[in-house]
């Protein structure tokens, strides 16, 4: 009797302790989901962020009747991108 109780003992140690090594490495796999995630989300911050940058200065050139190509050039967008602004601008 002692023997089957030292063996479910053991057996509900190695459960107990694979449970906390899973629940560790799933943690520790969060964290790294979490990090990769935050860094996606700043640099996409960051480049929305220049975006809007070109984007205003794109519309104050285009206030000061400058030539579409140049604004394009300046600010490195599209010259679709240009005629939509002075478009939505008239």
């Amino acid at each position: 009797l002692d023997y089957v109780e030292k063996e479910r003992a053991d057996r509900d140690t190695h459960i107990a302790a694979g449970k906390a090594a899973g629940v560790a490495e799933e943690r520790a796999r969060g964290a790294v989901k979490l990090k990769q995630v935050a860094a996606k989300s700043k640099a996409e911050g960051k480049a929305e962020g220049k975006l809007e940058t070109k984007l205003d200065l794109a519309r104050k050139l285009l206030a000061q009747d400058w030539d579409l190509a140049e604004v394009a050039k300046l600010t490195e967008l599209d010259i679709s991108i240009i005629r939509e602004l002075r478009s939505a601008a008239s």
